[in-house]
């Protein structure tokens, strides 16, 4: 049986793809470097052939976040932006973007997003929102492939296969796999029957060499001791997963509290403090957008860095400039961060305040304060100097 078997070859706008109606040639599984005996496919290397070899240092993906070929999970409990943060990312990593409005993506690429919890709808309108935020177009995007509710088993050989051919057709830099309880039918809590399905994971990224990303829930607070358990250990099911990763995010919020926090971990790489995110939900003049920044504990400073790239957008746009309740509505968003962005803004010079006289919503001409980006700030009149 073949996933998608009765849609196969449609394509979905906004770079959404199913799996492809033509066998691809499978990549080989590359050999260990070194010296050795290969038998069967096992090979055995040597202390020192082990320390003649140049083993580069591990490399972020995402600054702070997410390790180059790394594997590992975003766990969280229910409803902590999970799934958002998946096409943050992925947007993100196709583009060379930010992620959250604030880590870098080192080394953009490929993505490929396999999701078995969203709707196509609700997947093509949440990527529409963060498209908006990130001021994007499809066109941007053309490398962020998608496999949505196809019926995806990371416990059956057959769908294995399907998802090495992906692979080896769009060589991913990062393959995502959301959520984990949607894509298997045996116990998590039982190794042999996890197992199998870290193995191949892990064989993915070693393969193809693209991080492996997947999401999963952690055990609610207070259950079993949990509480006092590194966050590692309150990933659902046996503890082979935790020892199986590279790197993790880990999501969790308060009762009745907007911001999500999210706590990083790296094997071998230094990973970032813990922080908060949040999803901002705004109209802009080409419709609903959503931005999922990092936000500090007061509003505003922390979450201007954010909102910097809409105002940069909206005033390259505006040769004429906006007057700051022009700009309010067309950027979106809560006032005080909107206005705290644009003092930061104004204070590196990447937005240029003018003082001119321009008409009031009654026709009536008032001085007001106008904003251009640089390029476009007219000389001064006299009465200005």
């Amino acid at each position: 049986m073949s996933l998608g078997a009765d849609q196969r070859g449609l394509s979905y706008p906004l770079g959404i793809v199913q799996l492809p109606t033509k066998p691809v040639v499978r990549a080989p599984r590359p050999s260990r470097q070194g010296a050795g005996i290969d038998r069967g496919g096992i090979e055995s290397i040597s202390a020192p052939d082990l320390l003649d070899l140049e083993v580069p240092a591990p490399e972020m993906l995402i600054e702070g976040l997410w390790q180059v070929e790394g594997c590992g999970y975003l766990a969280g409990e229910p409803k902590c932006l999970k799934t958002f943060t998946v096409l943050e990312m992925g947007i993100a990593i196709n583009t060379g973007g930010l992620v959250f409005g604030q880590y870098h993506v080192k080394r953009p690429g490929p993505v490929l997003l396999v999701l078995e919890e969203t709707k196509l709808g609700e997947a093509k309108q949440r990527l529409e929102w963060l498209m908006r935020s990130h001021g994007i177009t499809a066109a941007s995007i053309q490398d962020l492939h998608f496999l949505i509710q196809q019926g995806v088993r990371l416990d059956r050989e057959d769908h294995w296969d399907e998802i090495r051919d992906l692979c080896a057709r769009y060589s991913p830099v990062m393959t995502v796999f959301d959520p984990l309880a949607r894509m298997h039918d045996g116990p998590e809590n039982q190794q042999e029957c996890m197992s199998p399905i870290l193995r191949h994971l892990r064989s993915l990224q070693a393969d193809f060499h693209t991080a492996v990303a997947v999401t999963h829930h952690l055990t609610k607070p207070g259950a079993e001791g949990s509480a006092n358990l590194r966050m590692g250990h309150r990933i659902r099911g046996t503890s082979d997963q935790h020892s199986w990763l590279d790197c993790a995010l880990y999501f969790t919020r308060k009762r009745n509290e907007r911001r999500v926090r999210v706590e990083s971990e790296h094997r071998e790489s230094p990973g970032t403090e813990p922080f908060f995110i949040e999803l901002e939900v705004y109209e802009t003049a080409e419709g609903t957008a959503a931005q999922l920044h990092s936000a500090g504990a007061t509003a505003g400073s922390a979450s201007a860095p954010a909102i910097r790239p809409r105002i940069t957008t909206r005033l390259a746009e505006s040769p004429g400039g906006l007057n700051i309740s022009e700009l309010f509505r067309v950027v979106g968003g809560r006032k005080d961060r909107v206005q705290s962005a644009i003092a930061e803004m104004v204070l590196a010079g990447e937005v240029v305040p003018r003082s001119e006289r321009r008409p009031d919503e009654r026709g009536t001409q008032r001085w007001c304060k106008v904003l251009y980006a640089p390029v476009y700030v007219p000389p001064l009149t006299r009465s200005e100097s």
